[in-house]
């Protein structure tokens, strides 16, 4: 019987992974057995299974797993990869020595600057400066140095990434081990014939080290007000096996082996004394599938991912997604207009949490985070910010007086004026930020006295918002007022 087996499948969890090998059997004798060799001894006995399917048809009699010698020597492998991190050390060396010799340079020119620095002091007494002469003295040290800073950063650049090829290396060793022969399982299934004819006999099993998560680019475009999300996944896996041009799936379920029941322990509850807040409740973790709540991601291309523990990128999905833009404005904070997009997710799956990549148009702006979002939820995500959008904060009136009718009490009123102009051709949604002091002290009385306009909303933390649109080039003016009152004797902190 000829063999012709290899792994077909991965179907990678958060921390473990279920593998499909595959074997192509031209059966024609009505008993027979096959072994699928080489399972990392780490796999979960428990969780072996086999199926059948074909033009032929078999029987299952039964399945033995047992442990073996490997055969294949890895010293010769190993030997190279221990000549490749000599070589990686050697130039990390290099760098480090050059870097040496540049700081070295670097000590030398400071040592210049102070010199030059005492002559100017010391000749500026006796009246001998030359001015423009110490000028272009300090401008070919100061440039020099510069030079210095540069190649010292170039080098660290790549210190770096052979430091990073020198762990891949270290990974590609510890793998490998000693040189020395391992043990591995073998699956012996032995079958009756029942028909004779061509099948794929297939063997599942599940390892540990194996693992994947989600992140994003999310990429604004203003002018259609929408976003484009790149939805990636990083597998990473150290289980001893070549993954090679395999059909990926990735799962967020954590799969089980027991046939019996779990038991179901006592749910208690209780009341806790607490100061003055709760905890928010947690999302319902509702992820959609087929098949419950687990989503599975089956990848459309082929995929290999080295055993090494490196992370391979892989596309899970592109969706173009239209978004509400609003402007975030908090200018005791910054004077910048934030920018928030919030978008509907239409997707059958969720959007799992991950870091986000954030793009606005062709600009890369920073990273950000995605929050959970299954079907139909919103998610918002801050895309940068706005120049065209401006913002000033001013502090107007802040008036002192005593109070009382034995002057026992001392007020203070503060008076702002924030102005926002939009310069943009379209008009815009702003959200305005601004804090009110809060008391810590019964004595101590804040009072808010006007708001023109009206604010919209105030939070427990006396957080006022403003929801406002601008026209385009409208610019607007919003004043805001209060009073702090405390007893004279006191010392008041905390205010600007």
């Amino acid at each position: 019987m000829e063999k012709n087996e290899k792994i077909v499948q991965a179907v990678v969890y958060p921390d473990q992974v279920q593998i499909t090998r595959q074997a192509l059997l031209d059966l024609s004798s009505e008993k027979t057995v096959f072994v699928f060799e080489n399972v990392p001894p780490t796999a979960d006995q428990d969780s072996f299974r086999v199926k059948a399917f074909g033009e032929g048809i078999i029987q299952i009699d039964g399945i033995e797993i047992r442990e073996e010698a490997l055969e294949e020597d890895f010293s010769g492998p190993l030997q190279k990869l221990n000549q490749e991190m000599l070589g990686v050390s050697d130039e990390i060396f290099q760098v480090e020595s050059k870097q040496k010799r540049l700081l070295l340079d670097k000590n030398y020119i400071l040592s210049m600057k102070n010199h030059l620095t005492e002559t100017l002091v010391y000749d500026f007494g006796i009246a001998k400066t030359n001015v423009l002469s110490l000028k272009n003295h300090f401008t070919e040290i100061e440039e020099s140095e510069l030079g210095i800073l540069t190649v010292f950063f170039e080098l660290e650049n790549e210190k770096k990434n052979l430091l990073q090829k020198k762990n891949l290396i270290q990974r590609k060793i510890n793998l490998l081990g000693s040189g020395q022969k391992k043990n591995t399982l073998a699956a012996e299934i032995q079958f009756s014939v029942l028909k004779a004819g061509s099948i794929r006999l297939i063997l599942n099993y599940i390892l540990p080290g194996a693992s994947w998560n989600s992140f994003y680019d999310a990429r604004l475009l203003v002018s259609s007000s929408s976003m484009e999300i790149g939805y990636y996944a990083g597998v990473s896996q150290s289980t001893g096996e070549n993954w090679e041009e395999i059909d990926l799936v990735l799962s967020t379920s954590n799969p089980s082996h027991e046939a019996s029941l779990p038991k179901i322990k006592t749910w208690f509850i209780d009341l806790n004394e607490t100061d003055g807040f709760m905890a928010s409740e947690p999302k319902p973790l509702v992820q959609k599938n087929s098949g419950g709540t687990a989503v599975n991601f089956l990848i459309p291309k082929k995929e290999t991912v080295n055993p090494d523990g490196s992370r391979k990128k892989t596309m899970i999905d592109t969706i173009t997604l239209p978004v509400t833009i609003e402007y975030i404005l908090m200018p005791k904070k910054a004077p910048h207009a934030f920018i928030k997009a919030t978008a509907v997710n239409d997707r059958e799956y969720p959007f799992l949490p991950g870091e986000v990549s954030v793009y606005h148009d062709f600009d890369f702006i920073g990273h950000s985070a995605m929050p959970l979002t299954i079907r139909g939820e919103k998610m918002s995500l801050y895309m940068g910010i706005d120049e065209s959008i401006q913002v000033e904060r001013e502090l107007i009136n802040r008036i002192k007086a005593s109070k009382g009718f034995t002057n026992n009490q001392e007020q203070i009123v503060f008076k702002y004026k924030t102005t926002i102009q939009n310069f943009k051709n379209q008009p815009v949604s702003i959200l305005l930020f601004e804090p009110l002091p809060v008391s810590k002290n019964s004595e101590l009385k804040v009072k808010l006295e006007k708001s023109e306009p009206e604010y919209s909303e105030k939070d427990e933390k006396s957080i006022l918002q403003w929801k406002l649109t601008l026209a385009p080039q409208e610019k607007k003016i919003i004043f805001y007022e209060f009073s702090v009152t405390w007893p004279a004797e006191k010392t008041l902190v905390g205010l600007e």
